[in-house]
Protein backbone atom coordinates (compact mmCIF):
# COMPACT_ATOMS: atom_id res chain seq x y z
CA UNK A 1 0.00 0.00 0.00
CA UNK A 2 2.96 2.39 0.99
CA UNK A 3 4.52 1.87 -2.05
CA UNK A 4 1.36 2.08 -4.31
CA UNK A 5 1.19 5.17 -2.67
CA UNK A 6 4.05 6.87 -3.70
CA UNK A 7 3.78 5.71 -7.05
CA UNK A 8 0.28 7.11 -6.97
CA UNK A 9 1.72 10.84 -5.73
CA UNK A 10 4.96 10.40 -8.18
CA UNK A 11 2.68 9.90 -11.08
CA UNK A 12 0.12 12.75 -10.07
CA UNK A 13 3.38 15.44 -9.33
CA UNK A 14 4.82 14.80 -12.79
CA UNK A 15 1.30 15.63 -14.15
CA UNK A 16 0.79 18.60 -12.30
CA UNK A 17 4.61 19.84 -12.79
CA UNK A 18 4.00 19.28 -16.56
CA UNK A 19 0.65 20.66 -16.78
CA UNK A 20 2.10 23.88 -14.42
CA UNK A 21 5.57 24.23 -15.89
CA UNK A 22 6.89 24.55 -12.07
CA UNK A 23 10.50 24.56 -11.62
CA UNK A 24 11.59 21.47 -9.40
CA UNK A 25 13.43 22.81 -6.64
CA UNK A 26 17.26 21.32 -6.70
CA UNK A 27 17.87 18.44 -4.31
CA UNK A 28 19.40 19.86 -0.49
CA UNK A 29 21.51 16.59 -0.28
CA UNK A 30 24.76 18.25 -0.51
CA UNK A 31 27.83 17.69 -3.14
CA UNK A 32 30.80 16.55 -1.14
CA UNK A 33 34.25 16.06 -1.62
CA UNK A 34 35.37 12.28 -1.72
CA UNK A 35 38.67 12.68 -0.40
CA UNK A 36 39.71 10.92 2.78
CA UNK A 37 40.66 14.09 4.53
CA UNK A 38 38.10 16.06 3.76
CA UNK A 39 35.41 13.31 4.96
CA UNK A 40 37.40 12.98 8.39
CA UNK A 41 37.24 16.59 9.05
CA UNK A 42 33.60 16.38 8.18
CA UNK A 43 32.67 13.68 10.51
CA UNK A 44 34.72 15.00 13.09
CA UNK A 45 32.31 18.53 13.55
CA UNK A 46 29.66 16.94 12.33
CA UNK A 47 29.85 14.68 15.35
CA UNK A 48 30.40 17.40 17.63
CA UNK A 49 27.55 19.22 16.95
CA UNK A 50 24.94 16.35 17.05
CA UNK A 51 26.66 15.96 20.33
CA UNK A 52 26.20 19.19 21.33
CA UNK A 53 22.53 19.11 20.10
CA UNK A 54 22.10 15.86 22.22
CA UNK A 55 23.48 18.17 25.22
CA UNK A 56 20.91 20.82 24.71
CA UNK A 57 18.10 18.05 25.04
CA UNK A 58 19.33 16.89 28.26
CA UNK A 59 22.38 14.73 27.75
CA UNK A 60 23.21 11.46 25.76
CA UNK A 61 23.44 9.30 29.38
CA UNK A 62 20.22 10.88 30.38
CA UNK A 63 18.77 9.16 27.35
CA UNK A 64 20.73 5.89 27.23
CA UNK A 65 19.08 6.05 30.92
CA UNK A 66 15.56 5.67 29.77
CA UNK A 67 14.25 1.78 28.71
CA UNK A 68 11.08 2.78 27.94
CA UNK A 69 8.34 5.63 26.59
CA UNK A 70 4.61 5.86 25.81
CA UNK A 71 2.85 9.07 24.64
CA UNK A 72 -0.21 10.15 23.20
CA UNK A 73 0.03 11.07 19.17
CA UNK A 74 -2.18 13.19 17.19
CA UNK A 75 -1.98 12.45 13.85
CA UNK A 76 -3.34 14.98 11.52
CA UNK A 77 -3.02 14.53 7.53
CA UNK A 78 -2.86 17.01 5.26
CA UNK A 79 -1.98 14.91 1.77
CA UNK A 80 -4.64 12.98 -0.05
CA UNK A 81 -3.07 9.78 1.25
CA UNK A 82 -2.84 8.65 4.67
CA UNK A 83 -1.98 5.16 7.17
CA UNK A 84 -5.99 5.93 8.67
CA UNK A 85 -9.28 5.80 7.85
CA UNK A 86 -9.88 9.68 8.44
CA UNK A 87 -7.79 12.30 8.54
CA UNK A 88 -6.92 13.09 12.18
CA UNK A 89 -6.39 10.10 14.64
CA UNK A 90 -5.73 10.49 18.07
CA UNK A 91 -3.22 7.20 18.91
CA UNK A 92 -1.41 5.76 21.78
CA UNK A 93 2.20 4.40 21.47
CA UNK A 94 4.48 2.37 23.78
CA UNK A 95 8.41 1.80 22.71
CA UNK A 96 11.00 -0.20 24.26
CA UNK A 97 13.66 2.46 23.62
CA UNK A 98 17.23 1.55 21.43
CA UNK A 99 15.06 -1.99 20.42
CA UNK A 100 13.03 -0.67 17.87
CA UNK A 101 10.15 -2.38 18.99
CA UNK A 102 6.53 -0.68 19.84
CA UNK A 103 2.69 -0.58 19.72
CA UNK A 104 0.36 1.83 18.16
CA UNK A 105 -2.87 2.08 19.33
CA UNK A 106 -5.84 3.88 17.79
CA UNK A 107 -9.80 4.18 17.47
CA UNK A 108 -11.11 5.06 14.45
CA UNK A 109 -14.15 4.87 12.19
CA UNK A 110 -13.18 0.97 11.66
CA UNK A 111 -12.95 0.22 15.57
CA UNK A 112 -9.73 -0.53 17.60
CA UNK A 113 -6.49 -0.47 15.55
CA UNK A 114 -3.44 -2.24 17.05
CA UNK A 115 -0.02 -2.29 15.55
CA UNK A 116 2.69 -3.73 16.86
CA UNK A 117 6.90 -4.41 16.13
CA UNK A 118 8.77 -6.70 18.31
CA UNK A 119 11.82 -8.34 16.60
CA UNK A 120 11.62 -7.45 13.30
CA UNK A 121 8.46 -9.18 13.16
CA UNK A 122 5.11 -6.56 12.89
CA UNK A 123 1.44 -7.31 13.43
CA UNK A 124 -1.68 -6.20 13.18
CA UNK A 125 -5.04 -6.05 14.44
CA UNK A 126 -8.41 -4.47 13.68
CA UNK A 127 -11.33 -4.92 16.52
CA UNK A 128 -9.19 -8.20 17.65
CA UNK A 129 -8.93 -9.68 14.54
CA UNK A 130 -5.77 -9.79 12.19
CA UNK A 131 -5.64 -6.74 9.55
CA UNK A 132 -4.20 -7.64 6.27
CA UNK A 133 -3.88 -3.91 5.26
CA UNK A 134 -2.07 -2.89 8.65
CA UNK A 135 -0.06 -5.13 8.59
CA UNK A 136 1.37 -4.06 5.24
CA UNK A 137 1.77 -0.23 7.19
CA UNK A 138 2.59 -1.19 10.88
CA UNK A 139 6.54 -2.07 10.50
CA UNK A 140 7.63 1.21 8.97
CA UNK A 141 4.86 3.37 11.04
CA UNK A 142 6.39 2.07 13.86
CA UNK A 143 10.04 2.54 12.89
CA UNK A 144 9.49 6.21 12.04
CA UNK A 145 7.65 7.28 14.95
CA UNK A 146 10.30 5.55 17.09
CA UNK A 147 12.75 7.08 14.80
CA UNK A 148 11.57 10.85 14.45
CA UNK A 149 10.92 10.69 18.63
CA UNK A 150 14.38 9.94 18.98
CA UNK A 151 16.14 12.46 17.29
CA UNK A 152 19.16 14.00 17.68
CA UNK A 153 20.26 11.21 19.46
CA UNK A 154 19.97 8.71 16.46
CA UNK A 155 22.56 10.37 14.71
CA UNK A 156 24.60 9.02 16.82
CA UNK A 157 23.82 5.19 16.47
CA UNK A 158 26.29 2.66 14.82
CA UNK A 159 26.87 3.09 11.21
CA UNK A 160 25.22 6.36 11.10
CA UNK A 161 27.43 9.00 9.70
CA UNK A 162 27.40 12.67 10.77
CA UNK A 163 28.71 15.11 8.54
CA UNK A 164 28.91 18.86 9.22
CA UNK A 165 28.19 20.94 5.64
CA UNK A 166 28.17 23.88 6.57
CA UNK A 167 26.16 26.37 8.02
CA UNK A 168 23.02 28.70 6.40
CA UNK A 169 21.13 32.27 7.96
CA UNK A 170 17.58 32.13 7.46
CA UNK A 171 15.33 34.77 9.00
CA UNK A 172 18.70 35.97 11.12
CA UNK A 173 19.59 33.24 12.80
CA UNK A 174 22.05 31.00 11.90
CA UNK A 175 22.04 27.24 11.63
CA UNK A 176 24.93 24.40 11.59
CA UNK A 177 23.85 21.86 8.77
CA UNK A 178 24.96 18.39 9.11
CA UNK A 179 24.11 15.52 6.79
CA UNK A 180 23.73 12.16 8.11
CA UNK A 181 24.61 9.09 5.52
CA UNK A 182 24.10 5.39 6.76
CA UNK A 183 25.94 2.03 6.42
CA UNK A 184 25.44 -0.23 3.66
CA UNK A 185 23.87 -2.67 6.45
CA UNK A 186 21.90 -0.34 8.50
CA UNK A 187 18.30 -0.42 8.37
CA UNK A 188 16.57 -2.05 5.34
CA UNK A 189 16.78 1.08 3.22
CA UNK A 190 20.36 2.84 3.71
CA UNK A 191 20.48 5.12 0.78
CA UNK A 192 18.01 7.52 2.85
CA UNK A 193 19.67 10.25 4.22
CA UNK A 194 19.05 13.52 6.38
CA UNK A 195 20.22 16.87 6.42
CA UNK A 196 19.95 18.53 9.92
CA UNK A 197 19.62 21.96 10.92
CA UNK A 198 20.75 22.88 14.38
CA UNK A 199 20.45 26.35 16.16
CA UNK A 200 23.75 27.72 16.15
CA UNK A 201 23.10 29.41 19.09
CA UNK A 202 21.30 27.13 21.19
CA UNK A 203 22.64 24.17 19.70
CA UNK A 204 19.29 22.45 19.01
CA UNK A 205 18.11 20.53 16.69
CA UNK A 206 14.76 22.64 14.42
CA UNK A 207 14.33 20.77 11.53
CA UNK A 208 15.68 18.05 8.98
CA UNK A 209 14.86 17.04 5.28
CA UNK A 210 15.03 13.62 4.31
CA UNK A 211 14.05 11.31 2.17
CA UNK A 212 12.09 7.49 3.15
CA UNK A 213 12.79 5.25 -0.34
CA UNK A 214 9.82 2.90 1.59
CA UNK A 215 7.36 5.20 0.90
CA UNK A 216 8.42 7.44 -2.03
CA UNK A 217 10.81 7.51 -4.84
CA UNK A 218 14.08 8.68 -4.07
CA UNK A 219 13.77 12.27 -6.13
CA UNK A 220 11.04 13.22 -3.35
CA UNK A 221 12.06 15.14 0.06
CA UNK A 222 10.31 15.81 2.91
CA UNK A 223 11.05 18.20 5.87
CA UNK A 224 10.22 17.88 9.45
CA UNK A 225 9.97 20.76 11.59
CA UNK A 226 10.61 20.48 15.49
CA UNK A 227 8.63 23.12 17.76
CA UNK A 228 7.47 23.48 21.35
CA UNK A 229 9.88 22.00 22.94
CA UNK A 230 9.04 21.08 26.89
CA UNK A 231 11.23 19.71 29.31
CA UNK A 232 9.81 15.89 30.20
CA UNK A 233 11.80 13.59 32.70
CA UNK A 234 14.96 15.46 32.32
CA UNK A 235 14.68 15.12 28.53
CA UNK A 236 13.90 18.37 26.49
CA UNK A 237 11.89 17.32 23.60
CA UNK A 238 9.77 18.59 20.87
CA UNK A 239 5.55 18.54 21.28
CA UNK A 240 4.50 19.64 17.39
CA UNK A 241 6.17 18.24 14.50
CA UNK A 242 4.91 19.33 10.90
CA UNK A 243 5.67 17.47 7.96
CA UNK A 244 5.75 19.27 4.42
CA UNK A 245 7.08 18.41 1.15
CA UNK A 246 10.61 20.08 -0.10
CA UNK A 247 10.81 18.48 -3.24
CA UNK A 248 9.62 18.44 -6.21
CA UNK A 249 6.84 20.76 -4.64
CA UNK A 250 8.17 22.70 -1.46
CA UNK A 251 6.33 23.85 0.98
CA UNK A 252 2.97 21.32 0.47
CA UNK A 253 1.92 20.38 3.95
CA UNK A 254 1.78 16.36 4.61
CA UNK A 255 0.85 16.12 8.16
CA UNK A 256 0.94 17.52 11.84
CA UNK A 257 2.13 15.66 14.86
CA UNK A 258 1.17 16.54 18.42
CA UNK A 259 2.77 14.95 21.46
CA UNK A 260 1.27 15.00 25.30
CA UNK A 261 1.05 12.57 28.11
CA UNK A 262 4.62 11.50 27.33
CA UNK A 263 5.93 9.05 30.07
CA UNK A 264 9.18 7.21 30.69
CA UNK A 265 9.92 4.45 32.68
CA UNK A 266 6.78 2.89 32.85
CA UNK A 267 7.55 -0.88 33.01
CA UNK A 268 6.63 -1.48 29.02
CA UNK A 269 7.09 -5.46 28.86
CA UNK A 270 8.20 -7.49 25.78
CA UNK A 271 5.02 -9.89 26.34
CA UNK A 272 2.62 -6.39 25.54
CA UNK A 273 4.46 -5.57 22.80
CA UNK A 274 4.00 -8.74 21.10
CA UNK A 275 0.74 -9.73 19.36
CA UNK A 276 -1.87 -11.07 21.62
CA UNK A 277 -2.98 -14.44 21.69
CA UNK A 278 -6.33 -14.10 19.15
CA UNK A 279 -7.09 -17.94 18.96
CA UNK A 280 -10.27 -18.92 20.24
CA UNK A 281 -10.81 -21.19 23.16
CA UNK A 282 -10.58 -25.07 23.06
CA UNK A 283 -13.73 -26.45 23.17
CA UNK A 284 -13.53 -29.42 26.01
CA UNK A 285 -14.34 -32.74 24.64
CA UNK A 286 -16.63 -34.94 26.93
Amino acid sequence: MLRRIGVGLSIALAALLLLTQVVIPHSRRPKLRADAEARLARLEKGREIVLQACKAAGGLETWQNKKDVSFRLTDEWHAPHCFWPEKKVETMQHYLLHRNAGRIEARTGKGLQQWGLFENKPWALLNGKVDSDGLKNADYVISNFDYFFALPFKFLDTGAYPEFVGEETQDGKIYDKVYVSFGLNVGKYPTDWYLAYFDHATGRLTSVIYTSIEKSPSFVEYRASFDDYEEMDGLFMPTTVSIKMSRPLSGIKIRDWRIQEVRFDTGLTEAFLKMPDISPPAISQR
